[in-house]
């Protein structure tokens, strides 16, 4: 409350780079992931089958719920 509002415009700026950075990550599930798939698709010649995404976007989301999981848990334990 006593810092001039540049600080705050600055701080929200920041955390929306971090979160457009986070979003393009190769992940399939994230925008990135979209992108990572129609590179593969052009090399490859043809789609992938819808079977493949589905199966690689379940898994990517496990890894992710997991990682999630973990740090909750980091967390946790360090303020005990």
């Amino acid at each position: 409350a006593e810092q001039p509002a540049v600080y705050y415009i600055y701080f929200l700026g920041l955390i929306n780079a971090v979160i457009a950075v986070f979003n393009f990550l190769p992940v399939p599930p994230l925008d990135g992931g979209l992108v990572l798939l129609l590179i593969i698709e052009k090399i490859k010649g043809s789609p992938i089958s819808e079977k493949t995404q589905t199966a690689i976007a379940y898994t990517t989301w496990a890894l992710i719920l997991l990682l999630i999981i973990y740090v909750t848990f980091n967390d946790l334990t360090r303020q005990i």
